[in-house]
């Protein structure tokens, strides 16, 4: 409303009169219309001529004033009555056309004045909200402010109590307590705004005030049943304690949202200057809704809210907190006031806003050893609530008035809060370890742990547990060796822990599956502090100090210590353990792993044994410390044949299954680190010969009593590897030729064909399958490790391996074996005749013919006649043809005295032998064809070379075939004779 001007006193007498005037006779009017609206108009005319009396001149004024009118008119307006029964519904009609409202009784039209003091309510609030808004507020304006804002709740006072504002069924309803809550929060608000006391004094007063709003919400829940009923509102009498109680919400958020803008920015500068009485004060508000209401997520933010005050007063050092003073006047940027100037040049710095000889570090380590006590005390509360029932039921009845029925409620509303502030602890002392805090975390574990019932009880000693391991780790300047194995027995713990509570659970996978995950989770940081060993500790960053320095131990240099060897191992009973806990197909997968870290554990054993670091540490281990390696490996593998034969006498099948797998992964593991230090030996390694021995024979005894449990054909091609290796090794200093190792190699092959050949007999096939495999590799590697090329001992080579795969084929009744003797055989043949210069088709052609041959004699059984002969005639046309051609078309091949000639002579007539012994007819063909070409071409290039001897030969030739004609001629039926016995009888032959 616009201000008025300065008029006297006088002048505002007169000004005034008309507005009176007009008020009163609408007030007369009233009782004529019968109607409130008339009372309304009359009521806004009087307020009118104030208004012009009384004179405001600013818009702050107009809050006060506004504010009293509506008081002064809700007190006429209660004087109203109930309204007659027999009241019309409508009052005197305007112009006999529009009727009145709001008629009734002559009191009744009072409710005028109420509808007038709504409107004058909204006046009054617009200027005390921009008054809250505006930056300059004095002490004259504050107190009109104030004056203005008690006449409202007067007001409301009223419209709850009286009938002043029965047209809007005010009196006793619950909805008009809520409209009058924001105007005491208002008001609240208008006597604290632009004079803010200190953090400290705000939370030791507001905490007073949240006790005594309780206790007037708590007193309002007895008389408020009464009090509806008085007020004819028996239905919204049990509601009234919410408005009561809201008020206790609004504080403790308050209290909350202060503790926020108070310690803002940074977490360092919150915990340093934070009253602590802040969040105990919110804690309260909320522990005391908890009590009258019985929400358990308020019994949760009570909890946390208390310990973190317990963190703040054991970081400050006091229960209020330091004095403070503010930067920016009235209330910003609050700061101790001990170093209020040095907190100005920049006021986020710490060593600024600490106290001398305080360090951030240190007030950090005071605050979680606080919130390790909180913690602390939390747990003894709730092993204290769930072990002694005289306990319970005081905490229960007297403390947060619960009833029986709600205990477990109570315990969990316990043990969550305590879940939450250990994992927050968790986090911040990976970071900044302390011994004292994560001894008090360990107890609180030890007591939470010791509660009965909740799920959540193990959570803190879960988590304390490595807490404590690690801030003893960092206590030093290094990391200690112990600390990776440390934490691995706890893993071990964990794992037993779980065995034994799944057990009293009736096996519940749940558990064993809960606390393996854990153990997994302790794994993993066992082995970063294992691989962290001898690295510096670190105070404010000790966890990424660990993976750090973990990682560089992986990443470039190995560090020489026992630490891994040894938690390795000690990771591997945890698996072992876990895995033993399961059944089936899941069981069989986790126990692979226990050999392959037990194998793990003694690579690492023999790296730091010999101290082998840089980047090329594996390869230097293998070529020099071959052996140590290889022998570490084998009692791993020893380890775990022992446990899986223990599994098998336990009748786990599954268990026996992986640790086998496992087992034999580490034995071929060692085997090849044999075979390659025997392939890239340096000296200078730890007693070679004594582990080179100890690891061979370590494998040997293992894989044999192997095949005698398990029956393992695997463990057969094993054994007979290893005895290859062993000679290997034996032999590595004799400097042998590879003629001597193919001849050796030739002869164990002979040896292992007797092994077969006796395992046959005695009915055991897994060791004469397995070594008869094994035989028919070993020529083959021979060939490749021993053969330098086309020499004449590379030939003896493929004949003696011919003859070992021959003899595997007589005793073993293979075709298989037959054709790799066939194979090995030609192979000779090539090697010796490129060996010996000789070069042409033939040399190559030839062979191939004879490998043909063979494999049609030998799969003769197996195929058809047809194919049968075609195959032979392709091997013989192969093995003649290409000599008969270099025969035929280059007479100059035989210039050396007939040798080629004799030579292809003799190969013909033994196609021709082999014909008649094998009774083949393509055999006896085609070595007779080519026989007979033979001579032909050598009786050519001899008539070629002397006349005489071509006369002497074309006269003889003539002659004889002159006297085949005469005689087939005079003796026909002998001829055909001859010819159809030599038919029928080579008819039978293939």
């Amino acid at each position: 409303m616009i201000a008025m001007p300065s008029f006297g006193f006088a002048e505002r007498e007169w000004l005034a009169l008309p507005a009176a005037s007009l008020a009163l006779v609408l007030a007369l009017r009233t009782f004529r219309d019968r109607s409130a609206v008339a009372a309304a108009q009359a009521a806004v005319a009087l307020a009118l001529a104030a208004h012009v009396y009384v004179g405001p001149r600013g818009p702050v004024d107009g809050a006060w004033f506004f504010g009293i009118v509506a008081a002064a008119f809700a007190a006429i307006a209660a004087l109203r009555a109930p309204k007659p029964a027999d009241a019309p519904k409508f009052g005197r009609a305007l112009h006999g056309i529009v009727p009145l409202p709001f008629t009734g009784g002559p009191r009744t039209m009072l409710d005028g004045f109420a509808l007038t003091a709504v409107g004058l309510v909204l006046l009054a609030l617009l200027p005390a909200l921009g008054w809250l808004g505006a930056s300059d507020k004095g002490d004259a304006s504050r107190t009109l402010v104030l004056a203005g804002l008690a006449a409202l709740l007067c007001t409301a006072l009223a419209a709850f109590s009286t009938r002043a504002f029965e047209r809007f069924h005010a009196r006793g309803n619950v909805v008009t307590l809520w409209l009058a809550a924001p105007i005491i929060g208002l008001t609240a608000v208008a006597y604290r705004i632009g004079r803010p006391l200190p953090p400290d004094v705000v939370g030791f007063r507001l905490s007073i005030v949240i006790v005594l709003v309780w206790l007037l919400a708590r007193g309002v829940v007895k008389i408020g049943p009464r009090l509806g009923r008085g007020l004819d509102r028996p239905d919204d009498g049990p509601r009234y304690h919410h408005v009561a109680h809201f008020g206790v919400l609004a504080l403790a958020l308050l209290l909350f949202v202060d503790a926020v803008l108070v310690g803002g920015p940074t977490p360092t500068r919150s915990i340093a200057v934070v009253p602590p009485l802040l969040l105990a004060g919110s804690a309260l508000g909320a522990l005391l809704l908890y009590r009258s209401y019985g929400r358990e997520p308020l019994l949760h933010g009570g909890l946390l809210l208390a310990a973190f005050a317990c963190m703040l007063a054991f970081a400050q050092r006091a229960l209020t907190g330091p004095a403070l003073v503010p930067l920016d006047p009235p209330g910003g940027r609050w700061v101790p006031a001990a170093t209020a100037e040095a907190a100005r040049v920049d006021w986020l710095d710490p060593t600024r806003f600490l106290s001398p000889g305080d360090t951030e570090l240190a007030i950090w380590n005071r605050g979680w050893l606080g919130l390790a006590v909180g913690t602390t005390a939390l747990a003894a509360v709730l092993a204290a609530t769930t072990r002694s029932p005289a306990f319970a039921i005081a905490l229960r009845r007297t403390v947060f008035a619960r009833g029986d029925h709600e205990a477990s409620e109570l315990e969990r509303g316990l043990s969550v809060p305590i879940a939450i502030a250990s994992a927050l602890l968790t986090l911040g002392l990976a970071w900044q370890p302390s011994l004292p805090a994560a001894i008090a975390f360990a107890i609180a574990g030890a007591l939470a742990a010791a509660a009965l019932s909740p799920s959540y009880r193990a959570v803190p000693l879960v988590f304390g547990a490595p807490v404590l391991v690690h801030a003893l780790a960092q206590s030093g300047a290094i990391v200690p060796v112990w600390a990776g194995s440390g934490i691995a027995l706890l893993a071990l713990a964990v794992v037993a822990a779980g065995r034994r509570v799944s057990g009293s659970r009736g096996q519940d996978p749940t558990a064993l599956a809960a606390t393996q995950l854990v153990a997994l989770a302790y794994s993993i940081i066992a082995v970063a502090y294992a691989l962290a060993a001898g690295g510096a500790t670190s105070a404010d960053a000790a966890a990424p100090s660990v993976v750090a320095l973990a990682s560089r131990a992986l990443d470039t240099q190995w560090i020489v210590s026992y630490a891994p060897s040894l938690t390795f191992a000690i990771l591997a009973a945890v698996v072992t353990l876990a895995g033993l806990a399961w059944r089936g197909g899941l069981a069989k997968l986790v126990l692979v792993v226990p050999p392959l870290l037990l194998g793990i554990a003694g690579g690492w054993f023999a790296a730091a044994f010999t101290g082998t670091t840089g980047d090329v540490a594996v390869v230097m281990l293998v070529s020099r410390n071959g052996p140590l390696l290889a022998v570490s490996l084998a009692v791993a593998a020893t380890i775990a044949h022992a446990g899986a034969f223990s599994s098998a006498r336990a009748r786990r099948d599954d268990a026996e299954g992986g640790l086998s797998l496992g087992r034999d992964v580490v034995l071929v593991a060692s085997a090849i680190v044999m075979c390659l230090f025997v392939a890239t030996r340096e000296t200078g390694g730890f007693m070679e010969g004594p582990c080179g021995v100890g690891a061979l024979g370590l494998l040997v005894v293992v894989s044999l009593h192997a095949v005698a449990w398990q029956g393992t054909a695997r463990h057969v091609a094993l054994v007979e590897a290893l005895l290859v290796a062993f000679y290997a090794f034996a032999t590595r200093s004799f400097r042998l030729r590879p003629e001597v190792d193919a001849m050796i190699g030739l002869l164990y092959g002979f040896s292992l064909l007797g092994v077969a050949v006796v395992a046959r007999r005695r009915k055991v096939p897994v060791v004469a399958d397995a070594t008869r495999r094994f035989a028919a590799v070993l020529p083959i590697a021979l060939m490749f490790l021993t053969a330098s090329g086309a020499t004449n001992e590379a030939a003896g080579l493929a004949l003696g391996s011919s003859v070992l795969y021959g003899a595997m084929a007589y005793v073993e009744r293979s075709r298989i074996f037959g054709s790799l003797a066939a194979l090995a055989a030609n192979l000779a043949l090539v090697v010796f005749a490129v060996a010996q210069g000789l070069d042409g088709a033939e040399v190559f052609v030839g062979p191939v013919g004879i490998f043909v041959t063979a494999l049609a004699q030998i799969f003769a059984p197996k195929m058809t006649p047809a194919a049968r002969s075609a195959l032979r005639i392709v091997g013989g046309a192969l093995l003649y043809l290409p000599a008969g051609l270099m025969l035929t078309f280059r007479l100059g091949a035989a210039e050396d005295g007939g040798t080629y000639a004799v030579i292809f002579g003799v190969v013909c007539l033994l196609g021709v032998v082999a014909g008649l012994v094998l009774r083949v007819r393509a055999y006896l063909a085609l070595g007779t064809l080519f026989l007979t070409l033979d001579v032909i071409a050598n009786l050519v290039h001899a008539g070629l070379r002397d006349h005489r001897i071509g006369f002497v030969l074309l006269s003889v030739s003539g002659l004889a075939i002159l006297g085949i004609m005469i005689g087939i001629t005079l003796r026909r039926d002998s001829a055909w004779g001859l010819v159809g016995r030599l038919r029928s009888r080579l008819r039978a032959w293939d």
